[in-house]
Formats: C-alpha cells, structure tokens, sequence
C-alpha cells in the first residue's frame, strides 16, 4: 500500500491505485459499496485535463466512465460535468466548471486516505491505530478513574463487584463511541460471552457463535443475514472486545 500511497501522493501516478481497485472491484461495490475507482478514474480524467491533454482525457472518460453512469445517479450528473467541461480550456476562468475541475495537493491527499481506508478493509485491517485509540482512551478516562478511586478511599464502604463494568460512565468524543467491550448480536438479541464469542463473517458483519452454527446448521454453507454473502464458518473468526 505504502508505495501506491508515495506514487500517488509525490508524483500524482494513480496507475497502481487504479489497477488495485479494478482488482478489487467485486469487493469495493458489491460487499462495500464504495465509489473509490470511480473516484480514482475521476481524478485521472482531471489529471490529463488540467495537463492540456483534452483528447487524452476524452478518451479516457470514454472508456472507463460508461460501467458507472449506470449504477449511480449521480456518477451520471458527475460525468455529465466532466465531459461537459472538455469544450473549455482548464484555464479558462469563465468556464462553468472552473472552480470544481481545479485541481491540488488536497484532492490527491484526499483520495490517499480513502485508497488507505478501503485497501485496510478489504485485507482485514483497521485503517486507525489500535494502540493510538487504546491510548486515547486511557487518556481520556483517567481523570475519571482517579476521582473514583479517590472516593472510594474516603468511604471504605463503596465498593464494586460486577465483572467487567465500570461503576461510572466514560464521556467519550463520538469517534471513539463505536469501540464497546459489550456486543450484542444482531440475529440472536443476546450479549455474547467468552463461551459464545462475537464472530466476524468474511464480509464483515459480526454475529455470535450460537447463531453462526444455527445459521450454517453445524458446519453447513450459509448466507450471511446481512447481505447475499455466502460462507462457511471455518471462515469466520472470533472478534476480540477488550475489557476496560
């Protein structure tokens, strides 16, 4: 990923970016619904365009932004603007689509970290740290954590047993709320456990053991109930929430 990332980023060459996203196609649509290669062959178009290659950019919009235009409503809008915007010079100020075919540094930087998020994704990986936000949290929580203990050593009486709760509420930013040591499944309604453990399918969605061998019927194929993903469950993996 790092050197489609520096290509992209140092010498505005999306060729590896687009090649990977064609690759990943049925991924990025089907299972994600995400508009990344759409989004790369936009910048592309841009790119020859804003270099003088007009005839270069028309071609390149005539290949690759047919299979869009008929999935999205809006692509087709986009498109329309693009293709519109090749009857005026990309330095012509008083073209109707000046502003919004400039291009910079940004909507390179801009397309890298969606490329970032979708490439983690689509090999299993969270695009945030893990360690960052454990540490962010931690950060966050422990002023919180010393006024307990404080109380709690002026009133020998208070004390708290229930496992693996927290005798407060932790006021975290909403960026950080989608992180819970608690899950809940989604098919099942119950909390899982360590005996019967939150799941991960292959396409992401997250349901308890229970209810992936209910679903799979002890080892059978199964369709996810989420979306038409089939799978197996030696495919799932077991999803980890640590404790607070």
């Amino acid at each position: 990923m790092n050197h489609i990332l520096k290509k992209m980023l140092n010498e505005r060459d999306l060729g590896d970016a687009i090649q990977w996203a064609i690759k990943n196609e049925a991924v990025l649509l089907t299972q994600m619904g995400s508009d990344l290669e759409f989004n790369l062959h936009k910048l592309q178009f841009l790119e020859y365009y804003n270099s003088g290659e007009i005839f270069k950019a028309y071609q390149y919009g005539k290949q690759w932004f047919p299979k869009f235009i008929n999935t999205n409503s809006e692509n087709l809008q986009s498109v329309s603007k693009l293709i519109s915007s090749i009857l005026f010079d990309s330095k012509d100020e008083s073209s109707p689509y000046y502003k919004e075919n400039q291009l910079s540094n940004s909507n390179f930087q801009e397309i890298g970290i969606l490329f970032s998020k979708k490439f983690c994704s689509v090999i299993g990986f969270s695009f945030e740290s893990s360690i960052f936000m454990i540490l962010l949290c931690g950060y966050i929580s422990f002023p919180t954590f010393l006024k307990f203990v404080k109380i709690k050593n002026l009133n020998n009486k208070l004390d708290w047993t229930s496992h693996n709760e927290l005798p407060f509420e932790i006021n975290l930013p909403d960026f950080l709320k989608k992180f819970h040591p608690i899950f809940i499944c989604p098919v099942s309604k119950e909390e899982t456990t360590m005996e019967n453990p939150p799941m991960a399918l292959p396409c992401h969605h997250i349901i308890s053991k229970q209810s992936l061998n209910k679903l799979s019927r002890n080892g059978g194929s199964f369709k996810c109930p989420y979306c038409p993903t089939s799978s197996i469950p030696s495919k799932a993996k077991q999803v980890h929430f640590g404790n607070i």
